[in-house]
């Protein structure tokens, strides 16, 4: 059995599709979970018919994600989004990468973008949920799929790159969920991607440490003035590498340096 967590926001107008897409292409046991905003009426009017089950969570996409899981109980989850296509099956090959090697937690799918080309990225993996629970997808927290600073464009990377260095990381190239979001040029801009896009633009640093030349650890963003004193965002995620620590995983979170800032 597979859950999977759709976080929706003022896309009321292509749920019903995308239920019946996933319900089309997905023979196998799937529990299919809307998270909807509490005043997101339109969503909650078309939800509320369908074979789904509903729950509600103000916050953003990772926060949603977070709450889906914590409310669901299948073997493996899917964070996925609404504006995607289910190929068929994509289930039944991403859990044979499962089946074949037992040690795998995490599958990533193939969203026909530029992103997952080189198989070492996916926007919407698959986790098993033993996994999540304990040692935990994103680093130092157990129960979370996704790290709840990120806030809306590639909260992924650091569960991906987790599990690559955990070396419980595979691809299924014949899962595919394409992902017909508007930088690939699939659609047209909305007032969801406008609220994405604001969310990211106000990131700052998780755990400042003075000021100036100040050093952060898990950085999400750095504020940063230019030359002509505008102050601009430059977005960063928290960064693994392979240097050995205590942990028995080998992995620290790379401390950046905020620049130019007073």
């Amino acid at each position: 059995m597979i859950d999977i967590l759709i976080p929706t926001l003022g896309r009321s107008h292509i749920l019903a599709d995308l239920v019946a897409n996933i319900k089309d292409t997905t023979p196998l046991p799937h529990i299919i979970i809307c998270v909807l905003d509490s005043d997101d009426a339109d969503s909650w009017h078309t939800a509320e018919p369908l074979d789904v089950t509903i729950i509600q969570c103000d916050g953003s996409y990772p926060v949603k994600i977070n709450a889906g899981f914590s409310s669901t109980s299948s073997e493996y989850v899917l964070p996925t989004a609404d504006d995607v296509t289910f190929y068929p099956d994509w289930l039944e090959n991403a859990l044979a990468e499962f089946e074949d090697d037992p040690t795998i937690q995490v599958v990533g799918t193939d969203d026909l973008s530029p992103v997952t080309a080189d198989r070492n990225h996916a926007t919407m993996p698959i986790l098993r949920r033993s996994y999540v629970e304990s040692p935990g997808a994103a680093w130092q927290e157990t129960g979370t799929v996704f790290h709840e600073r990120y806030q809306h464009n590639f909260v992924e990377t650091e569960t991906c790159q987790l599990a690559q260095n955990r070396n419980v990381w595979s691809f299924a190239e014949l899962s595919i969920i394409e992902h017909n979001h508007p930088a690939w040029g699939k659609r047209q801009s909305d007032t969801t991607d406008a609220k994405g896009n604001e969310m990211n633009s106000s990131l700052r640093p998780v755990e400042p440490n003075g000021r100036g030349r100040g050093r952060y650890t898990g950085v999400l963003a750095i504020p940063r003035r230019s030359p002509s004193g505008s102050e601009t965002t430059i977005n960063y995620h928290r960064k693994l590498s392979t240097k050995r620590t205590s942990d028995p995983i080998p992995l620290v979170i790379h401390e950046w340096q905020q620049l130019n800032t007073t």
